[in-house]
């Protein structure tokens, strides 16, 4: 493995204004986080056995938080398809603007996965991975958490329609949806929404059923734009 640290490239990815303003880069966690519109980014780089190891977590705003900061870990994280060949980590200064370059081009598509938050809603309620290009969705967290999550951040939104989708897959999960347990997926969503409201201080609840409003028109967030070169 390289001695040049996930951390490391961050930082020198910042210092070239290849992130976004306001980027935080958690020093020990080789991560940067950043908020644009109603989503929340997370990069994370690290360096692995065959190469770079990055992948993109996109969620919601305020929801995609942690439960003790008050969200619900509602986010998604975005990685290269298997058959994508990883990236050489760097090992030495010469490597580092190469390395710089051919991560940009794969960060943002990345970044730009998700559309908004009716597109994180979708992809919440997917049976299975999404795939996109050479980039996945990687959906295998539990089919009933991600529907619970679906469902309050669509909600939080104001997205009725969104909202009763999500909940509709609760009432009656859609042939070959994943089914966890001997329980309804309602009556599991409201165990998860108990535990999260004590976790998290939110008010979270599961009717028995959703009236369908007007969804709230909602336009579509750009991705962020990276630096268009380096070095």
């Amino acid at each position: 493995m390289g001695s040049i640290s996930g951390t490391a490239l961050l930082l020198r990815l910042r210092a070239a204004g290849g992130l976004v303003a306001g980027t935080q880069i958690a020093e020990r966690k080789g991560t940067a986080e950043w908020t644009s519109g109603d989503l929340r980014y997370r990069i994370s780089l690290k360096d692995g056995p065959d190469g770079a190891r990055w992948w993109v977590s996109v969620g919601d705003r305020q929801l995609g938080r942690s439960f003790h900061e008050g969200g619900i870990l509602a986010s998604i994280p975005i990685r290269p398809a298997p058959e994508q060949a990883p990236l050489p980590w760097p090992t030495s200064e010469d490597e580092v603007v190469p390395f710089l370059r051919a991560l940009h081009a794969r960060l943002v598509p990345a970044v730009g996965f998700v559309a908004d938050r009716r597109d994180l809603c979708a992809l919440l309620i997917s049976p299975g991975d999404v795939h996109r290009g050479e980039l996945v969705a990687d959906l295998r967290a539990g089919y009933v958490e991600r529907v619970l999550r679906a469902f309050v951040v669509a909600r939080h939104a104001g997205d009725h329609e969104a909202a009763a989708v999500a909940h509709a897959i609760l009432v009656s999960p859609p042939a070959g949806a994943p089914t966890e347990g001997i329980t309804s997926l309602l009556d599991q969503a409201r165990i998860w929404a108990d535990q999260w409201s004590y976790q998290s201080g939110l008010a979270i609840d599961v009717p028995d059923a959703v009236e369908l409003g007007v969804a709230d028109a909602t336009v579509p967030t750009p991705a962020p734009t990276f630096w268009e070169r380096v070095g």
